[in-house]
């Protein structure tokens, strides 16, 4: 049986606990913590933390064969196609697609 994009987002979103993981996972907050302010920045470490076990959660629930990665990647910025190098998701299919969860 083959998954839908759509079917992996629910998994991916049943494995976040918290505001903060949720955030991650819609783009709210950046998956490298750059986007940490404030009192939050003093504990990086704990975010950190956190994106890990929400990865590994992630992992342990995708379907057999796919896998879950962070890595940084160029996404077009605007219209005048300036780049902007930020890390996201990416999730691997079992028939070798890919999918950017940006």
């Amino acid at each position: 049986m083959k998954n839908t994009p759509n079917e992996i987002t629910e998994i991916m979103y049943a494995c976040a606990k918290g505001s903060y993981q949720s955030d991650l996972l819609d783009g709210r907050e950046n998956w490298s913590g750059s986007s940490l302010k404030g009192k939050a920045s003093s504990f990086g470490k704990h975010y950190a933390c956190s994106r890990s076990n929400l990865l590994d959660r992630i992992n342990d629930t995708l379907p057999r064969g796919w896998w879950a990665e962070t890595d940084l990647i160029a996404l077009p910025v605007g219209d005048n196609g300036e780049l902007r190098i930020v890390r996201t998701l990416l999730v691997h299919a079992s028939d070798g697609e890919m999918y950017i969860h940006a």
